[in-house]
Protein backbone atom coordinates (compact mmCIF):
# COMPACT_ATOMS: atom_id res chain seq x y z
CA UNK A 1 0.00 0.00 0.00
CA UNK A 2 1.71 3.47 -1.16
CA UNK A 3 2.14 5.40 1.75
CA UNK A 4 -0.03 8.21 0.39
CA UNK A 5 -3.01 5.59 1.29
CA UNK A 6 -1.52 4.90 4.64
CA UNK A 7 -1.72 8.16 5.63
CA UNK A 8 -5.28 8.62 4.45
CA UNK A 9 -6.57 6.07 6.40
CA UNK A 10 -4.52 6.92 9.23
CA UNK A 11 -5.80 10.80 8.72
CA UNK A 12 -9.30 9.09 8.54
CA UNK A 13 -9.11 7.66 12.79
CA UNK A 14 -7.19 10.92 13.68
CA UNK A 15 -9.95 12.25 12.76
CA UNK A 16 -12.71 10.33 13.57
CA UNK A 17 -13.73 10.84 10.33
CA UNK A 18 -14.58 6.91 10.46
CA UNK A 19 -18.76 6.45 8.46
CA UNK A 20 -17.02 3.87 7.32
CA UNK A 21 -17.47 1.59 10.80
CA UNK A 22 -20.86 0.34 12.40
CA UNK A 23 -22.29 0.83 15.16
CA UNK A 24 -24.05 -2.71 15.29
CA UNK A 25 -23.10 -5.83 14.45
CA UNK A 26 -23.07 -6.80 10.56
CA UNK A 27 -26.75 -8.28 9.67
CA UNK A 28 -24.99 -10.42 6.64
CA UNK A 29 -21.93 -12.30 9.42
CA UNK A 30 -25.79 -12.95 11.18
CA UNK A 31 -27.64 -13.70 8.54
CA UNK A 32 -24.89 -16.23 7.07
CA UNK A 33 -23.13 -17.46 10.28
CA UNK A 34 -23.93 -20.81 9.28
CA UNK A 35 -22.61 -20.70 5.96
CA UNK A 36 -19.46 -19.52 7.00
CA UNK A 37 -19.03 -20.83 10.67
CA UNK A 38 -20.00 -23.03 12.44
CA UNK A 39 -20.95 -23.42 16.71
CA UNK A 40 -19.03 -27.32 17.33
CA UNK A 41 -15.54 -25.87 16.70
CA UNK A 42 -13.70 -23.12 16.84
CA UNK A 43 -12.33 -21.44 14.44
CA UNK A 44 -9.24 -19.23 13.57
CA UNK A 45 -10.19 -16.16 11.71
CA UNK A 46 -8.98 -13.07 10.43
CA UNK A 47 -10.36 -9.74 10.27
CA UNK A 48 -8.42 -7.52 7.44
CA UNK A 49 -8.34 -3.93 8.17
CA UNK A 50 -10.45 -4.71 10.83
CA UNK A 51 -10.45 -0.97 12.69
CA UNK A 52 -12.85 -1.60 16.26
CA UNK A 53 -15.81 -3.57 14.43
CA UNK A 54 -18.06 -4.59 16.89
CA UNK A 55 -18.01 -7.83 14.38
CA UNK A 56 -15.16 -8.97 16.23
CA UNK A 57 -16.73 -9.23 19.51
CA UNK A 58 -19.64 -11.64 18.25
CA UNK A 59 -17.45 -13.80 16.48
CA UNK A 60 -15.38 -14.11 19.62
CA UNK A 61 -18.88 -14.80 21.84
CA UNK A 62 -19.42 -17.53 19.46
CA UNK A 63 -16.34 -19.70 21.12
CA UNK A 64 -13.89 -18.19 18.28
CA UNK A 65 -10.09 -17.18 17.70
CA UNK A 66 -10.25 -13.46 15.94
CA UNK A 67 -6.88 -12.07 14.82
CA UNK A 68 -7.22 -8.60 13.54
CA UNK A 69 -4.93 -6.43 11.37
CA UNK A 70 -4.95 -2.52 11.90
CA UNK A 71 -3.13 0.46 10.34
CA UNK A 72 -4.31 2.46 13.13
CA UNK A 73 -3.18 2.16 16.69
CA UNK A 74 -6.49 4.65 17.73
CA UNK A 75 -8.41 2.29 16.22
CA UNK A 76 -7.22 -0.56 18.24
CA UNK A 77 -7.03 1.11 21.75
CA UNK A 78 -10.25 2.76 21.20
CA UNK A 79 -11.59 -0.72 20.58
CA UNK A 80 -10.54 -2.56 23.77
CA UNK A 81 -11.63 0.72 25.41
CA UNK A 82 -14.88 0.97 24.06
CA UNK A 83 -15.66 -2.50 24.76
CA UNK A 84 -14.44 -2.41 28.32
CA UNK A 85 -12.07 -5.03 27.80
CA UNK A 86 -8.25 -5.11 29.01
CA UNK A 87 -5.10 -6.10 27.25
CA UNK A 88 -1.42 -6.70 26.77
CA UNK A 89 0.90 -5.37 24.00
CA UNK A 90 4.01 -7.31 22.98
CA UNK A 91 5.95 -4.50 20.45
CA UNK A 92 2.87 -4.42 18.08
CA UNK A 93 0.53 -7.29 19.05
CA UNK A 94 -2.62 -6.22 21.76
CA UNK A 95 -3.69 -9.47 23.23
CA UNK A 96 -6.90 -9.17 24.73
CA UNK A 97 -7.01 -10.52 28.16
CA UNK A 98 -10.76 -11.78 28.53
CA UNK A 99 -11.46 -13.06 24.65
CA UNK A 100 -9.84 -14.71 22.29
CA UNK A 101 -8.97 -11.74 20.53
CA UNK A 102 -5.37 -10.78 19.32
CA UNK A 103 -4.89 -7.28 17.27
CA UNK A 104 -1.78 -6.73 14.96
CA UNK A 105 -1.01 -3.14 14.66
CA UNK A 106 0.70 -2.90 11.02
CA UNK A 107 0.56 -2.80 7.56
CA UNK A 108 -1.48 -5.48 6.29
CA UNK A 109 0.95 -6.63 3.30
CA UNK A 110 3.90 -7.03 5.69
CA UNK A 111 1.90 -10.04 6.92
CA UNK A 112 4.01 -13.77 6.90
CA UNK A 113 3.11 -17.03 6.71
CA UNK A 114 5.48 -18.57 9.15
CA UNK A 115 3.83 -16.29 12.00
CA UNK A 116 2.44 -18.81 14.48
CA UNK A 117 -0.72 -16.88 14.73
CA UNK A 118 -1.48 -18.07 11.67
CA UNK A 119 -0.99 -21.83 12.18
CA UNK A 120 -4.35 -22.77 12.71
CA UNK A 121 -6.21 -20.17 9.98
CA UNK A 122 -9.13 -21.35 8.76
CA UNK A 123 -11.59 -18.86 8.27
CA UNK A 124 -11.21 -15.12 6.70
CA UNK A 125 -14.22 -12.49 7.71
CA UNK A 126 -14.03 -9.06 4.83
CA UNK A 127 -16.23 -6.34 5.94
CA UNK A 128 -15.19 -3.26 4.34
CA UNK A 129 -11.47 -4.38 3.52
CA UNK A 130 -10.90 -4.95 0.03
CA UNK A 131 -13.24 -2.89 -1.22
CA UNK A 132 -10.75 -0.29 0.73
CA UNK A 133 -8.21 -0.87 -1.84
CA UNK A 134 -7.59 0.26 -5.44
CA UNK A 135 -7.89 -2.63 -8.45
CA UNK A 136 -4.26 -2.75 -8.29
CA UNK A 137 -3.63 -3.73 -4.80
CA UNK A 138 -6.54 -5.92 -4.98
CA UNK A 139 -4.69 -9.15 -6.47
CA UNK A 140 -1.70 -8.53 -4.25
CA UNK A 141 -4.29 -8.22 -1.25
CA UNK A 142 -6.28 -11.61 -2.20
CA UNK A 143 -3.06 -13.56 -3.00
CA UNK A 144 -1.22 -12.47 0.56
CA UNK A 145 -4.09 -13.70 2.28
CA UNK A 146 -4.76 -17.06 0.94
CA UNK A 147 -1.11 -17.12 1.23
CA UNK A 148 -1.72 -17.08 4.88
CA UNK A 149 -3.63 -20.20 5.00
CA UNK A 150 -1.71 -23.49 5.91
CA UNK A 151 -1.85 -26.54 4.04
CA UNK A 152 -3.57 -28.35 6.62
CA UNK A 153 -6.50 -26.32 6.28
CA UNK A 154 -7.05 -25.28 3.14
CA UNK A 155 -9.20 -28.02 2.39
CA UNK A 156 -11.92 -26.72 5.39
CA UNK A 157 -11.11 -22.82 5.01
CA UNK A 158 -13.46 -20.12 3.85
CA UNK A 159 -13.47 -16.76 3.11
CA UNK A 160 -16.73 -14.63 4.04
CA UNK A 161 -16.76 -11.46 2.01
CA UNK A 162 -18.85 -8.42 1.68
CA UNK A 163 -18.63 -6.18 -1.12
CA UNK A 164 -19.88 -3.89 -3.21
CA UNK A 165 -20.73 -3.49 -6.87
CA UNK A 166 -21.68 -0.28 -8.54
CA UNK A 167 -21.02 1.95 -11.94
CA UNK A 168 -18.56 0.56 -14.47
CA UNK A 169 -14.27 0.94 -15.44
CA UNK A 170 -14.99 4.47 -15.66
CA UNK A 171 -16.13 5.12 -11.75
CA UNK A 172 -13.57 2.83 -10.84
CA UNK A 173 -12.09 6.11 -9.03
CA UNK A 174 -15.28 7.07 -7.00
CA UNK A 175 -13.52 5.04 -3.87
CA UNK A 176 -13.51 4.17 -1.38
CA UNK A 177 -15.53 2.04 -1.16
CA UNK A 178 -14.68 0.79 -4.79
CA UNK A 179 -16.44 -1.49 -6.70
CA UNK A 180 -15.81 -5.21 -6.99
CA UNK A 181 -17.34 -7.22 -9.41
CA UNK A 182 -17.66 -11.14 -10.00
CA UNK A 183 -16.19 -11.13 -12.95
CA UNK A 184 -12.60 -9.51 -10.86
CA UNK A 185 -12.90 -11.84 -8.65
CA UNK A 186 -12.92 -14.92 -10.61
CA UNK A 187 -10.22 -13.40 -12.62
CA UNK A 188 -7.75 -12.72 -9.47
CA UNK A 189 -8.85 -15.83 -7.48
CA UNK A 190 -8.09 -18.31 -10.33
CA UNK A 191 -4.49 -18.28 -10.16
CA UNK A 192 -4.76 -19.14 -6.15
CA UNK A 193 -6.98 -22.42 -7.28
CA UNK A 194 -9.36 -20.39 -5.65
CA UNK A 195 -13.34 -19.45 -6.18
CA UNK A 196 -15.76 -17.36 -5.21
CA UNK A 197 -19.37 -17.89 -4.93
CA UNK A 198 -22.18 -15.17 -4.67
CA UNK A 199 -24.24 -16.05 -1.73
CA UNK A 200 -26.96 -13.10 -1.90
CA UNK A 201 -26.89 -9.86 -3.72
CA UNK A 202 -29.25 -6.80 -2.83
CA UNK A 203 -29.42 -3.47 -4.69
CA UNK A 204 -29.56 -0.20 -2.52
CA UNK A 205 -30.07 3.50 -3.74
CA UNK A 206 -27.02 5.74 -3.80
CA UNK A 207 -27.07 8.44 -0.92
CA UNK A 208 -23.37 9.54 -1.15
CA UNK A 209 -23.30 12.94 -3.28
CA UNK A 210 -20.29 11.58 -5.00
CA UNK A 211 -21.76 8.98 -6.50
CA UNK A 212 -24.99 10.98 -7.61
CA UNK A 213 -22.88 13.20 -9.45
CA UNK A 214 -21.08 10.67 -11.30
CA UNK A 215 -24.52 9.33 -12.58
CA UNK A 216 -24.07 6.57 -9.86
CA UNK A 217 -27.89 5.76 -8.73
CA UNK A 218 -27.29 2.80 -7.48
CA UNK A 219 -25.32 -0.17 -5.42
CA UNK A 220 -24.98 -3.59 -4.75
CA UNK A 221 -24.26 -5.38 -1.58
CA UNK A 222 -22.39 -8.73 -2.60
CA UNK A 223 -22.12 -11.37 -0.49
CA UNK A 224 -19.37 -13.96 -1.39
CA UNK A 225 -18.18 -17.66 0.57
CA UNK A 226 -15.05 -18.20 -0.73
CA UNK A 227 -12.90 -21.99 -0.85
CA UNK A 228 -10.06 -23.32 -2.44
CA UNK A 229 -10.73 -25.26 -5.63
CA UNK A 230 -10.75 -29.03 -4.77
CA UNK A 231 -9.60 -29.73 -8.20
CA UNK A 232 -6.53 -27.11 -7.67
CA UNK A 233 -3.11 -28.58 -6.43
CA UNK A 234 -4.15 -26.92 -2.90
CA UNK A 235 -6.00 -28.79 -2.87
CA UNK A 236 -25.61 -25.80 1.75
CA UNK A 237 -28.85 -23.99 3.16
CA UNK A 238 -28.28 -21.37 6.12
CA UNK A 239 -29.56 -22.78 9.64
CA UNK A 240 -31.18 -20.94 11.73
CA UNK A 241 -29.25 -17.65 13.34
CA UNK A 242 -27.92 -18.06 16.36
Amino acid sequence: MSLNKKDYWLECWEKNSINFHQMKINSYLHDFFFQFLTLEKSHTILVPLCGKSLDMLYLASKGHCVIGVELSGLAIVAFFEENNLTYKKTKNIYTCQEKQITLIQGDLFNLSQTDPLFQNLDRIYDRAAMVALPLELRKKYLRLLLSLVPLSQKEYFKYFLISFEYGNESTQDLGPPFSVTTSELDLISKASCFEFTLLHSTTHPTEREKFIERGVLRYSDNIYLGTFNKKGPSLGPSQSNP
